[in-house]
């Protein structure tokens, strides 16, 4: 379980990263190659495209001042090679919500991501 635990945490760091060297590194060591992030949006395959989709999210965010942390409704639950989590993107100035959701993560054996649904319980107006 502190496995998962350290997955979701790394995770989130992942979104909320302002160097973009770095953010690859991240999403390279969270990621299998042919890994899957899965919104309603969109499905992105591989490193690359999980990257720009990260990116983008961060440019319309995170370069705001928003960051992504962990829900405390919602703490990281395992059940064998899958994950799930509660996250929310917040301001940390008043810690108004702006965003929320649940993430559903499938890892290979070598505990990297194969799989990442994201659900959304909250998005902005």
């Amino acid at each position: 379980m502190e496995d998962f635990r350290r997955l979701a945490e790394n995770y989130i760091a992942t979104w909320n990263e302002k160097d973009a060297d770095v953010r690859r590194k991240r999403i390279q060591e969270l990621w299998a190659e042919d890994g899957e992030y899965v919104f309603p949006q969109a499905v992105l395959s591989g490193h690359d495209a999980i990257l720009a989709g990260v990116t983008d999210a961060f440019g319309h965010y995170g370069a705001k001042g928003l960051t992504f942390r962990l829900r405390d409704d919602a703490a990281p639950d395992a059940n064998h090679n899958a994950v799930r989590f509660g996250w929310e993107l917040v301001n940390p100035e008043n810690d108004e919500v702006s965003m929320a959701g649940v993430d559903f993560i499938i890892v290979d054996k070598q505990g990297r991501i194969r799989s990442d649904y994201q659900f959304f319980d909250v998005v902005p107006v």
